[in-house]
């Protein structure tokens, strides 16, 4: 698979096939094998059935575990994931949120999600879909801190 065929769910799907029980993540004292990950993925794919195939799907997670398990599922739901910064102010977060053209949150429980799934909401259908300038599908966004 070369680089420009880069698919990380079709990676993890490979790899959940041919080393299941490898170790894909490492984290402290976790641990999570390929079949492990790639089953949480697809579980979380699965969750976004009610998102159309274009609809960008923010996550929000601060432990680097949980953020990669939401990255993978949105990814393997062929949806664009937006990758949002729990370290940033909330303000910050509902201006990225907004510039995003996210139409879901995906989180582990942040204290000001309800903020962010309440402008969701407010934006709700009103907001066309977003696309991008080449029509080619994207795979993800993420914010920079502008350094």
């Amino acid at each position: 698979m070369g680089f420009s065929q880069f698919d990380p769910a079709r990676a993890l799907e490979h790899w959940g096939r041919y080393r299941p029980n490898a170790a894909a993540v490492v984290n402290g004292s976790e641990t999570i094998s390929y079949a492990a990950l790639s089953a949480e993925a697809g579980r979380i794919a699965e969750s976004l059935g009610a998102a159309a195939p274009g609809d960008r799907v923010a996550v929000l997670s601060d432990s680097k575990t949980e953020l990669l398990r939401l990255v993978l599922g949105t990814a393997s739901s062929g949806r664009p994931v937006v990758v949002l910064n729990p370290k940033l102010p909330r303000e910050a977060l509902l201006t990225n949120l907004a510039d995003s053209g996210a139409r879901f949150l995906l989180h582990s429980g942040q204290a000001f999600a309800a903020d962010l799934e309440r402008q969701l909401r407010d934006v709700g259908e009103s907001r066309a879909p977003a696309e991008t300038t080449s029509g080619t599908p994207i795979w993800g966004v993420l914010f920079s801190s502008g350094s």
